[in-house]
């Protein structure tokens, strides 16, 4: 989904008739509901093959639902949604890897191997529009919408990592981290046009 984005500015902006920054609202989208749904979640939910199941059915749908809105507007809320699933994902991803160390180094893999592989298949079906890379999305998340994956775990409660304020200062800078690195992202993509 995030390797997508600097592809899908420029058929976004033509499809609904707006700068190719503006476009970039969608990443923003995107990026807050993930980083919200990582932070958020863990403390309000128990980790379960449910909840996955149910995140990776959200996001097929609101994938899907993307190719269709003919207001901008729309397909930003849209893709609110599609990042808080996702978000969600990740979340149970890690907390099954933390389980076991062996798993973590696959986990930690994940998301660099698909965004190198992705890239050149999307960056070939944006060149035909937005709408066939929202369709791939939702296509891509199906197994997971449909098999089982064991996860379990409990909800996180208040203090449990950690009581040290130092933590606090290194999360809301890695947040900040976050979200200039992905309008770094979607900038020089806009530059390199």
């Amino acid at each position: 989904m995030f390797s997508a984005t600097p592809f899908l500015l420029a058929p976004i902006a033509e499809r609904y008739g707006i700068s190719e920054g503006l476009a970039g609202a969608v990443s923003i989208a995107q990026v807050g509901a993930f980083a919200v749904a990582n932070f958020i979640l863990p403390r309000l939910l128990r980790p379960s093959g449910r909840v996955l199941r149910a995140a990776a059915a959200t996001l097929v749908v609101f994938n899907a639902l993307s190719m269709a809105p003919s207001i901008f507007g729309v397909l930003v809320g849209f893709r609110l949604v599609a990042g808080a699933a996702a978000g969600t994902m990740t979340w149970l991803a890690w907390t099954s890897a933390m389980k076991r160390s062996s798993s973590m180094s696959s986990i930690a893999a994940t998301g660099p191997v698909v965004a190198l592989a992705a890239a050149p298949v999307l960056s070939v079906l944006a060149g035909y529009g937005d709408r066939g890379v929202y369709a791939l999305l939702a296509v891509a998340a199906i197994p997971a919408a449909l098999l089982i994956a064991p996860v379990s775990g409990r909800r996180r409660v208040r203090g449990i990592i950690s009581r040290s304020r130092s933590n606090r200062v290194l999360l809301a800078s890695l947040a900040l981290m976050t979200f200039f690195g992905s309008a770094l992202f979607i900038n020089e993509a806009i530059v390199a046009r």
